[in-house]
C-alpha cells in the first residue's frame, strides 16, 4: 500500500466538526459517550447512520464484525467505495475495530479517527494500524489503513482529568524521551512547575501527535524498522498490561523506568543521564514506581509474555528499545535470560 498522510484537525467544540454532506457518514461511537458528553446526540444527528459500540477488548472480534456488518447492510443507506466515511469515535478499541472494518468493507472505505481518550489521541489514532483479537492472542489480525483525517475535539477532553489523564502520562512521557520538540515543550521551567491538567495536556497534544506522525511517516507499514522506537517502555509495559490488567498508559509508564534501567545495565546510558531521566519521569511527568513490587511476576511468566510479543527476533533474543541520552533511542539486542536478570534487579531496586 502507499503511504497516506493523515490530516489532523483540531476543534474546540463538537458543533465545529461538521461532516461532508456529499458522502455517506457512519458514526461508530462508544456507547458510554452518549451518556457522558453534553451535546453529543445532537452532533451525531448529522451522521447518516449511528452505531453504538461497547468499548473494550471483547469488541475486537470476528463475531462482532459480522454483527455490525449485518447492521450496516440492513440500513437504508447507499454505500459506495469512495463515497463512504467511517468515523471511529472513542478510545483505542473503537479505533482498532472501526479501522479494521473500514479497511475491509467494500474493500476499503475512508476512515476518520475521532479519539476521545488522551491515550488514543496521542497514540493509537495516528499509527494507521487496525486490529482484532483471535485465538486468545491480542491484535493478531489486522491491517494498515491510515485515517484520512483525525479529528481532535476539545469537548471530549475538557473535563477528562483524574484517572484518564494519569493513564496518558506514560505515553506522553515516552514521546518526550524520544522527540526533542516534545522534550523542550514539556520541560521548560514554566511547564515543569505546573501540574498536569486537561488544559496543559491539550496545549502539548499537537507536539505529541506531530512527533508520532513523523516517526510513522518514515516507516508507514513497519518494514524499515524506524517505528520500533515507539516501543520504548512497551516490553515490560505489555507484560504488565496482559498479566495484571493495568491500563496501557500506566503500564507503559512503569516500562519507561525499566527501559532506563536496562539501558544503564547494558552500558548504553550513562549513570548521570540515568538518574536525570529517572528523576524527570517522577518530577516532570508525575510517574511513580510506588507499590511496584506488588506487580512482580514469575520469571517464566514474564518470559512467555515477552517472547510472544512482536519484539522477539530470534530464539532467546529480544529487540529492546532503550536510550543513549534524552531523545536518542537505541535498539539493543538482549538475551532473554539477561533481560530477566535485569528485571530481577529492577524489582529489587525500585
Amino acid at each position: 500500500m502507499s503511504a497516506v498522510t493523515t490530516k489532523v484537525r483540531f476543534f474546540s467544540k463538537l458543533s465545529q466538526a461538521k461532516t461532508d454532506s456529499q458522502v455517506v457518514n457512519v458514526a461508530f461511537v462508544d456507547e458510554v459517550l452518549l451518556k457522558r458528553v453534553p451535546g453529543i446526540k445532537k452532533w451525531l444527528a448529522g451522521f447518516d447512520l449511528q452505531i453504538p459500540l461497547k468499548a473494550g477488548e471483547d469488541l475486537k472480534s470476528a463475531s462482532r464484525i459480522e454483527a455490525v456488518v449485518e447492521t450496516l447492510v440492513s440500513a437504508p443507506v447507499g454505500y459506495a467505495r469512495g463515497r463512504t466515511r467511517f468515523f471511529a469515535i472513542g478510545g483505542g478499541s473503537i479505533g482498532d475495530f472501526t479501522g479494521f472494518l473500514a479497511s475491509t468493507f467494500l474493500r476499503g472505505v475512508e476512515l476518520v479517527q475521532v479519539p476521545t481518550t488522551w491515550v488514543s489521541a496521542m497514540d493509537s489514532a495516528h499509527g494507521g494500524k487496525t486490529a482484532l483479537n483471535a485465538a486468545g492472542v491480542k491484535n493478531i489480525l489486522g491491517t494498515f489503513h491510515p485515517a484520512a483525517e483525525a479529528w481532535i475535539i476539545e469537548d471530549f477532553f475538557r473535563k477528562q482529568g483524574g484517572e484518564r489523564l494519569e493513564e496518558s502520562l506514560g505515553e506522553a512521557a515516552k514521546m518526550a524521551l524520544l522527540d526533542e520538540r516534545v522534550w523542550k515543550a514539556s520541560n521548560s521551567a514554566a511547564e515543569k512547575a505546573a501540574r498536569w491538567n486537561p488544559a496543559r495536556m491539550w496545549k502539548l497534544l499537537p507536539e505529541i501527535i506531530d512527533a508520532k506522525l513523523r516517526v510513522v511517516a518514515r516507516d508507514p507499514v513497519e518494514m524499515k524498522g524506524a517505528r520500533r522506537v515507539l516501543n520504548l517502555g512497551h516490553t515490560l509495559g505489555h507484560a504488565l498490561e496482559a498479566h495484571h490488567g493495568l491500563a496501557h498508559g500506566k503500564a507503559v509508564g512503569i516500562g519507561l523506568y525499566f527501559s532506563l534501567w536496562v539501558s544503564w545495565c547494558e552500558g548504553a546510558l550513562s549513570t548521570e543521564d540515568f538518574f536525570a531521566l529517572d528523576r524527570a519521569l517522577t518530577m516532570n511527568w508525575g510517574l511513580s514506581l510506588a507499590n511496584i513490587r506488588k506487580l512482580r511476576m514469575e520469571r517464566d511468566r514474564v518470559a512467555r509474555l515477552i517472547l510472544r510479543d512482536k519484539k522477539s527476533i530470534a530464539s532467546g533474543e529480544i529487540r529492546f528499545i532503550g536510550l543513549k541520552a534524552p531523545c536518542r533511542p537505541v535498539q539493543l539486542v538482549v538475551q532473554i535470560d539477561d533481560l530477566l536478570d535485569h528485571l530481577d534487579g529492577f524489582w529489587d531496586e525500585a
